[in-house]
């Protein structure tokens, strides 16, 4: 007997204009799933045993007007408003682009939203991957963010993927390392690290 092919199906379904925008969405989930697993989670992969779907910390948006998004999101969930802060200077933050030291000094706001916070950044006029993502993008999502155990082996990882360092700061009892990943996920990933 032989089966019908779901994905055939799904195509001519879609032909016919009568697939339902969440089937549509659950396939492109499926997609991203797909690749995630390819690329992280196989045994071998960066994330074995370092990061699972309970080490998920941070979605981090990219804004133009930091004052302006703290009020409406304060206002849309019904929350206090976080306070805003500058990313400290480069000799304490030893904040990196691309490799190169930069003395940017974006203003930040967090939200606590449950296990995982909701991070707004205003880039300045210095280098950095929240003004790259600006000037190219526009406001957004710029990163997704995971705790990672072994820094060390992550990254190297990541290189050999062809994934390379986009950003790198330090904060008090850690550190966080955007990586270029939307080549491959379609999206930003931000590696934070606290050693124990």
């Amino acid at each position: 007997m032989v089966r019908p092919d779901p994905a055939q199906s799904t195509k001519n379904q879609m032909k016919g204009g009568d697939v339902e925008p969440s089937a549509v969405q659950q396939m492109r989930q499926f997609k991203l799933q797909r690749i995630f697993e390819q690329h992280f989670v196989k045994e071998g992969g960066v994330f074995v045993d370092k990061v699972d779907s309970g080490t998920i910390c941070q979605v981090a948006i990219v804004v133009k007007d930091l004052d302006k998004a703290v009020k409406y999101y304060s206002e849309i969930f019904n929350v206090e408003p976080p306070n805003i802060f500058s990313i400290p200077p480069q000799e304490e933050a030893k904040t990196q682009y691309r490799g190169v030291p930069t003395a940017t000094r974006a203003r930040l706001a967090v939200f606590k939203m449950g296990n995982i916070v909701l991070e707004l950044t205003e880039p300045d006029s210095e280098p950095s991957s929240w003004k790259e993502f600006l000037d190219t993008h526009g406001e957004g999502v710029h990163h997704i963010g995971f705790m990672i155990d072994d820094r060390d082996a992550v990254m190297d990882k990541l290189a050999k993927l062809g994934i390379p360092v986009r950003h790198y700061g330090e904060y008090t009892g850690g550190s966080y390392t955007v990586v270029d990943s939307e080549k491959q996920l379609g999206i930003l990933l931000n590696l934070k690290h606290e050693p124990k």
